[in-house]
């Protein structure tokens, strides 16, 4: 599985499998869609480490439209955004084992769904 390299990779990987893409015009919609990427059961009954995610980039930046970040401007907080994807990505990605299955349900339990 390839890598998620920049915002827009990740926002190609949100629409590889749409018949209808979605248009992400900000970096906060980006980290809005990995928070509800990761809320999936298959993603978060292992990890939840993404829920800090908008809290932990500025605002000024969550506002800023992907066509103008500049390669440079705002570096790690945007790796974090990659790192981020990434992660979730992975968990979305694999193959669920049986116990992976149960730990979901358990998980589900505790949070009361």
């Amino acid at each position: 599985m390839k890598k998620l390299e920049n915002l827009n990779d990740i926002v190609d990987s949100f629409n590889e499998d749409e018949d209808f893409p979605t248009k992400y015009n900000t970096v906060g919609d980006i980290v809005n869609e990995l928070i509800s990427k990761g809320s999936n059961d298959e993603v978060h009954a292992f990890y939840d480490d993404y829920l800090g995610l908008e809290n932990d980039i500025d605002s000024e930046l969550l506002e800023t439209k992907i066509d103008n970040i500049q390669s440079n401007e705002h570096e790690e907080q945007i790796d974090r955004i990659i790192e981020e994807a990434n992660t979730i990505k992975d968990y979305q990605n694999r193959e669920l084992t049986e116990d992976m299955q149960e730990e979901i349900e358990e998980d589900k339990k505790r949070i009361g769904y």
